[in-house]
């Protein structure tokens, strides 16, 4: 199945065309002029031949007939057909209704399926509705499996991605995408919908991807994709529905060196071309040499790393208690596995620091926590210089009235800990911070001021609870614990929780509530998205169809989350 290309629908007469401008004027098309404004968009009203019509006459034509006049569309992605057709049909665009010539009379005994893009649009740029693909057979039978689901990128709808079945016998030595065309088609649709009709039983592998370079054919190391929690196997069970696939990307290109710099502040900046395991990287800090130009035996390795919520970057700031002016070799490990990346000349050359430090990251944030959840941390854009720091130059309050005890661990120069004994449920808490106590190592100070951070902890009593069991209805994934995940539609915020034995109880606070959940079967506490090559079935996922509402101390019962 493939893209067919836009037919080319007149001949310019260059005569005739003089006259028709300058005599009559030329029509264009254009938006029906008054009354209401037209939203709705076009419908398909019959086909010929019929949908799921068996029986059809040998013939090389298909017309689509719409619910009103169509805009001839500008590309020629807009008709896909299955099977493969080897020399590409004529399709033509006519107002209401488009026609597809075959280049060859139809096959005996061969269902056929034609699917129509999801960006379609009528006069008024409204997008069709209706189910974008029709079949037909001209057999006494016509194929009968349906799959059908949704994607989605960041949990919002995707439309316009290719979907694409191909039989999974292809794959039976290598994973080989860049010469195997798909055996069916179809595209997503506004609301992210895929739905195949009328497809042969047999065991496929399915997988939905941006087809960048238009050739029908999947790239998995450029192009985005998606794959399914489960084989694709009709001739088990000939309708495979409500599938929820999740776009991610397979880079398996290495990360090039991009620059290295001393900063103004006396960093050692590293810029990659994609992001890289921090991980590994704080561990072993040793892996980053700086050779003297000329004196390999003399080298230079940081002592810390700029500290990040993140786990994975691709721009390092790297401390150093020595590097002394002068031309060096570069020299980092990222792994354990690739060669390191290396530059011959960098020139380190210390220029005045008149950069002022800042505070990166503070937690938490002024949204309320549970107590057994707290994390009080500071980040600082640059090394401190601890040695000038006072007893007061971070206070805890409670209420802004009361000054707390509580103590403060610098695990690195840029990272400080914080924690105290007499923090409790319920109470709101103050961080004050005097800035010009703060000076990172060339006296700059954090500022002139004091500095405030709210955060507050919550109250058992304005909780409530909610309570449930997980039905694992999954056909392949038995094994692994269904993690779930509660988002609070108001303020955003996430609750995480295992389902052990199967059943949950959590606290929360009072409100509104999506629910998600997913098979961990890997137990790395992160829902795994698959790959395409080597090809891995992702993490089954499901969301709960209703919300849930939560009240200050009630319990929200009886809830059943099912994984599908």
């Amino acid at each position: 199945m493939r893209a067919l290309k836009k037919s080319t629908l007149f001949r310019t007469f260059p005569n005739l065309l003089f006259i028709c401008v300058f005599l009559f004027g030329c029509a264009e098309v254009a938006p029906p002029p008054g009354g209401e404004i037209d939203k709705t968009g076009p419908k398909v009203l019959y086909t010929v031949p019929q949908n799921g019509a068996v029986n059809v006459p040998i013939d090389n034509k298909v017309s689509i007939y719409f619910s009103e006049n169509i805009i001839k569309p500008e590309d020629d992605r807009t008709v896909f057909i299955s099977p493969y057709q080897t020399i590409e049909p004529d399709v033509h665009w006519k107002s209401d209704r488009v026609e597809i010539i075959f280049a060859d009379s139809f096959k005996q005994n061969q269902t056929y399926i034609i699917s129509l893009s999801a960006n379609l649009k009528d006069l008024r740029n409204n997008k069709i509705e209706d189910k974008m693909s029709i079949a037909f057979s001209t057999g006494t039978n016509i194929d009968s499996g349906t799959v059908n689901g949704h994607l989605y990128l960041n949990k919002e709808p995707k439309s316009g991605y290719l979907v694409s079945l191909f039989e999974q016998e292809n794959f039976e030595e290598y994973d080989n995408y860049d010469s195997l065309r798909p055996l069916y088609i179809a595209q997503t649709n506004k609301d992210g919908l895929f739905d195949f009709s009328y497809i042969t039983p047999n065991k496929y592998r399915l997988i939905a991807f941006d087809d960048k370079n238009q050739n029908d054919f999947f790239d998995p190391f450029k192009e985005p994709f998606a794959v399914t929690d489960r084989n694709i196997d009709l001739s088990q069970n000939i309708n495979i529905d409500s599938l929820y696939l999740s776009i991610t990307n397979q880079d398996t290109s290495l990360p090039k060196l991009l620059d290295v710099r001393l900063t103004n502040n006396h960093l050692l900046q590293v810029r990659l071309s994609k992001k890289i395991d921090m991980t590994f990287v704080k561990e072993k800090l040793s892996n980053l040499k700086m050779f003297v130009t000329g004196n390999p035996a003399e080298f230079y390795s940081p002592v810390s790393i700029m500290e990040s919520d993140n786990e994975i970057s691709n721009n390092l700031m790297f401390i150093f208690d020595s590097l002394p002016n002068n031309y060096y070799q570069f020299s980092f490990r990222y792994d354990d596995i690739n060669i390191p990346l290396h530059k011959d000349s960098v020139l380190i050359e210390y220029v005045i620091d008149k950069t002022l430090p800042d505070i990166s990251v503070f937690s938490p944030n002024p949204k309320p926590v549970f107590l057994s959840k707290l994390k009080m941390y500071a980040i600082f854009s640059e090394p401190i210089d601890t040695s000038l720091l006072t007893n007061s130059t971070f206070t805890l309050w409670q209420d802004s009235l009361t000054e707390l005890q509580f103590n403060k661990r610098w695990t690195s120069p840029t990272y400080v800990e914080f924690d105290s004994p007499t923090i409790t449920t319920g109470n709101n808490y103050l961080l004050k911070v005097i800035e010009f106590e703060v000076n990172d190592l060339s006296g700059n100070k954090l500022g002139d001021t004091i500095r405030e951070y709210n955060f507050s902890i919550l109250d058992d009593d304005s909780l409530g609870f909610v309570s449930g069991s997980v039905i694992n209805l999954h056909p392949v994934a038995k094994e692994g614990t269904v993690r779930l995940l509660f988002i609070n539609y108001a303020t955003k915020q996430k609750f995480e929780t295992d389902a052990l034995n199967n059943t949950f109880l959590l606290k929360l606070p009072s409100g509104k509530y999506q629910l998600s959940g997913y098979i961990d079967k890997n137990k790395n506490s992160k829902r795994d998205l698959g790959q395409a090559t080597p090809f891995e079935l992702a993490e089954p996922f499901s969301v709960y169809n209703d919300t849930i509402n939560i009240r200050q101390r009630f319990e929200t019962s009886e809830i059943e989350f099912n994984i599908r």
